[in-house]
């Protein structure tokens, strides 16, 4: 596909993978909170249930794993921090299993800073279903913003606190109406290119990592 969209050029399809997230109304309400902020650090926290070891999603064939399956759509959240897919990454091994076993407790991946921005994506099983699922923290300039499972979103600022309802709306129709309108009016892509690949690898990398216990680079070669 590399190949294929890198030698076609202007004259290439579009191509817009769902990662649907990044078209979030909290996503879009947090970059906004911090347009005029430099450095700053982002956590992203993903804690989904444990599924059986023969649900689709641990099929490395079918799903890729929880990882590839699931984590992606994580590592593609760069909007907050405005970082790119990370070029160099380290998966933390916590126990021997394969990447794709349901038993593994945690995975965190370390994206290289980038920008003055400090991202950091932990992926691990939940300890209670009652928790959030996923939590977005992002820091910086004398600001803080905290989403939980993209429906409440809190900001502060000095020491003004504004709380507002994002209504669990992850970014679906979102990203949809933003491919169609692409195709329809032209322009440019929803995701670029460089996105979409960057993210793709570096989650393959992250597997790599995960099994070798050794950071790799985003061309998969040793550091």
């Amino acid at each position: 596909m590399k190949e294929t969209v890198e030698s076609l050029g202007r004259d290439c399809p579009m191509l817009m993978v769902g990662f649907n997230r990044r078209f979030a109304p909290a996503l879009d309400r947090v970059r906004g909170f911090f347009s005029d902020v430099g450095a700053r650090t982002v956590s992203f926290r993903f804690a989904p249930g444990a599924i059986p070891a023969n649900a689709w999603p641990q099929d490395e064939d079918i799903g890729g794993g929880r990882i590839v399956g699931e984590a992606c759509r994580h590592r593609r959240l760069r909007g907050p921090a405005g970082q790119r897919p990370g070029e160099g990454l380290r998966g933390v091994r916590r126990r021997e299993p394969r990447a794709g076993d349901h038993r593994r407790p945690g995975v965190h991946h370390h994206p290289p800073r980038q920008r003055g921005a400090c991202p950091t994506c932990r992926t691990r099983r939940a300890a209670t279903a009652r928790a959030p699922v996923e939590r977005i923290e992002v820091f910086g300039g004398g600001r803080t913003a905290v989403i939980d499972e993209w429906d409440d979103v809190s900001l502060w600022k000095g020491e003004r606190r504004t709380d507002e309802k994002a209504h669990k709306d992850r970014g679906h129709a979102a990203g949809f109406k933003a491919f169609v309108e692409a195709v329809r009016q032209g322009g440019p892509w929803p995701i670029s290119w460089e996105e979409t690949y960057g993210t793709a690898r570096a989650t393959l990398m992250a597997v790599r990592s995960l099994r070798e216990g050794l950071p790799v680079t985003l061309d998969g070669d040793g550091e």
